[in-house]
């Protein structure tokens, strides 16, 4: 009975340890999406990476067709993305906001409502 608890034991140190390593972990990650030169219709280029810890990155420049991705990896930090485009889209175009739910703090600033050219940065 003992050995059988002892397997079970290990086994389960076993994939915990497994999955520490091969999940991105997503505390303290953070958003930064910049843009420059942006046209009526879009951005020539655009790039999104995210890496193992789960930070996003979104850089878009140049007229073109493309929408610049808005979407954020870690959902912390999709309301304050969501919250600046707004905010931008409305006028306000600098502004820092603090999420009560989530402790996520979001910072912008923009030239323009349509955000062509523009940083939004959240941080967790």
């Amino acid at each position: 009975m003992k050995n059988k608890l002892g397997q079970k034991i290990v086994g389960s140190i076993a994939i915990a340890m497994f999955l520490s390593l091969t999940i991105p972990s997503v505390s303290n990650a953070w958003y930064i999406r910049v843009t420059s030169g942006g046209g009526a219709g879009g951005f020539d280029k655009t790039s999104k990476t995210v890496d193992n810890n789960g930070n996003t990155t979104i850089q878009c420049a140049g007229s073109g067709n493309t929408p610049c991705p808005t979407i954020a990896y870690n959902p912390h930090e999709q309301p304050g993305v969501d919250y600046a485009m707004t905010q931008i889209s409305a006028g306000v175009l600098t502004g820092t906001y603090s999420d009560p739910f989530n402790g996520t703090t979001t910072t912008w600033t923009s030239d323009d409502t349509f955000g062509d050219n523009s940083q939004i940065n959240v941080n967790e």
